[in-house]
């Protein structure tokens, strides 16, 4: 970031950040016009900044880039991308913006490891089930439209890091031995079995007693992490409902660390939970439980 040393961040939403801010002072400096006009009534404002998902990392770095000038400004941002800016980055940030993370919410979890924890998980979830991947794909699009229909209950796929489960067969005597179905075996003999100790997977792993690392995320990347101090609503578990039940959704606030949103869950929340409409209703319902 321009004239702050150690600070970096996503190229594209820091382009942007500074397209913005080169428009309003292309435009006479609209923001000063309008705290000259605040003071002119005898207000006195403060500068406020922003965003939602992709909008909201470009708000928190306008903020970064408005902070010297408006020492006093205040980001929110709301269901930011989780691959924002580096370790110092993020620090730096947490004196004046609040990242709010809804629930499941995937957008605030994406990042090159978590991705790459993800499709090692389904790689893995695929060689241990005797479904083919066409029924799989069939039944967790019905559970994700329909959840609460009994049909779409009769398969059960978990690929949620360690929570994979071992289909049964009788050809196969091992309990930590994996199912290698006829549609994935060539896959899995290209794949190299690892038991890792710790980190990404490793949950997984030790579960299902061999995980097979198809590579991806090997590439060492920088960390990233959402911007400012994040607040992360949990929605109570006995609160939840489904998309064609009446939906009663509670929420209780926590301050987590920056870095504590790095797992991917799979489940039909990862988008519902990321739309505006939703944070606002769980803000409003924070609001009013308040008092």
């Amino acid at each position: 970031i321009r004239d702050h040393p150690g600070l970096t961040a996503h190229k594209g939403m820091l382009d942007s950040a500074e397209r913005i801010k080169g428009k309003i002072h292309d435009a006479g400096n609209a923001i000063k016009r309008a705290f000259d006009k605040a003071s002119a009534r005898g207000l006195n404002c403060d500068l406020v900044i922003v965003g939602h998902s992709l909008g909201a990392g470009v708000a928190a770095l306008l903020a970064i880039l408005y902070r010297e000038e408006y020492p006093n400004l205040r980001c929110y941002a709301y269901s930011p991308p989780g691959a924002l800016m580096n370790e110092a980055c993020a620090h730096y940030s947490r004196q004046f913006t609040i990242s709010v993370v809804l629930g499941d919410d995937i957008v605030g979890r994406i990042s090159v490891p978590s991705l790459s924890a993800l499709a090692n998980d389904v790689y893995t979830a695929l060689a241990e089930t005797e479904h083919s991947k066409s029924e799989i794909f069939c039944v967790a699009c019905s559970a994700t439209l329909l959840p609460c229909l009994p049909c779409c209950q009769t398969l059960h796929v978990d690929v949620e890091p360690g929570s994979l489960r071992r289909a049964a067969s009788p050809d196969v005597d091992d309990e930590n031995t994996p199912v290698l179905g006829s549609p994935v075996r060539r896959l899995v003999e290209s794949m190299e079995p690892t038991a890792t100790a710790g980190g990404y997977g490793s949950a997984a792993a030790g579960e299902a007693g061999v995980r097979f690392d198809r590579g991806f995320g090997r590439k060492n990347y920088p960390p990233v992490y959402p911007p400012g101090r994040v607040m992360h609503l949990v929605e109570m578990e006995e609160a939840r409902g489904c998309c064609c039940c009446a939906e009663d959704s509670h929420w209780s606030p926590r301050w987590i660390p920056f870095n504590g949103l790095t797992t991917i869950a799979v489940n039909s929340r990862i988008v519902k939970d990321h739309v505006p409409h939703r944070v606002r209703d769980a803000l409003q319902q924070l609001y009013d439980d308040s008092g």
